[in-house]
């Protein structure tokens, strides 16, 4: 039977990294000789190419997001009480968390248990830096509270991004997102001067129906594979220390790559490339 030890030695934890990697160095490529990819394609595309591209790197953006948040909660303290052996348990029980990630994204709680303190045998410490430091003697070391700031900034940005599973599900359920619009322009009706330009041609467009609300929307998403591709890292990156510092507790102290995290880092990697990231138009039904 498998066990929570076999589940932390086995489990990949740079998957996301490796892949990110991999779909940067393809996106790089192709701009760099087109020609160097001899598909089999009828009609072949190289804009399509490209786009899809763009689009798998937005999806292992929001599968690492998803991937790091199933772990977090699957590692929530019961009672006060770490809870890291039930992890694999945990993992395959049918759970709706999604609502708890949107509100700790609009800081109403969530998940609070973050912040408070939790015990694993006699030592007593905050949640947040059990889950990624696990019981490593970081007292003296200043990089510590920087790194638990920058990860709860991590948490909320992340948070932000896949609360609104639109986007998200229209890749995910028949791939009904393509490519629409091409400009947004906004003119004085008065001299037709034009004060507004954004060019959309870069983007993504869905149809997003809400049956409450009795309204039909039209979502435009820009591309932003560098901002996607930084947050994936990042998302990595705290999934690794998830992984690492238990299993380095598994291998009887084991020398693992722990990552600390930085203010000016997170808002590097979070810094949007465009004036307008998204745009909608929605129309009562």
């Amino acid at each position: 039977m498998i066990n929570a030890k076999e589940f932390y030695l086995g489990f990949q934890a740079d998957y996301y990294a490796y892949r990110a990697l991999r779909l940067k160095k393809e996106m790089e490529l192709l701009k760099e000789n087109p020609s160097s990819f001899p598909l089999e394609i009828y009609d072949y595309s190289f804009e399509d190419h490209l786009r899809s591209i763009k689009i798998d790197i937005r999806q292992t953006y929001f599968q690492a997001i998803e991937t790091l948040f199933e772990l977090i909660v699957s590692m929530k303290p019961v009672d006060g009480v770490v809870n890291d052996s039930r992890i694999l348990k945990n993992l395959v029980k049918k759970k709706d968390h999604y609502n708890d990630i949107r509100l700790f994204a609009e800081g109403k709680g969530g998940l609070d248990f973050l912040d408070q303190e939790v015990i694993q045998g006699k030592v007593k410490i905050m949640a947040l830096q059990y889950l990624f430091y696990g019981l490593l003697d970081l007292r003296e070391d200043n990089k510590l509270q920087e790194s638990l700031e920058a990860i709860t900034r991590i948490l909320k940005i992340t948070a932000t991004d896949i609360s609104d599973r639109r986007e998200y599900n229209s890749y995910k359920h028949g791939l009904r997102i393509f490519p629409h619009a091409s400009m947004f322009q906004v003119h004085i009706p008065e001299t037709g001067a034009e004060i507004i330009h954004w060019d959309l041609k870069d983007s993504m467009t869905f149809v997003h129906e809400d049956d409450k609300e009795k309204t039909l929307s039209v979502i435009t998403k820009m591309f932003d594979p560098e901002r996607d591709l930084n947050m994936t890292f990042l998302c990595n990156n705290l999934i690794s220390n998830l992984i690492m510092i238990r299993r380095r507790e598994l291998n009887q102290g084991k020398t693992v790559s722990i990552t600390f995290f930085r203010h000016d880092e997170v808002e590097r990697c979070s810094k949007h490339h465009s004036i307008c990231t998204h745009l909608t138009f929605s129309m009562e039904q």
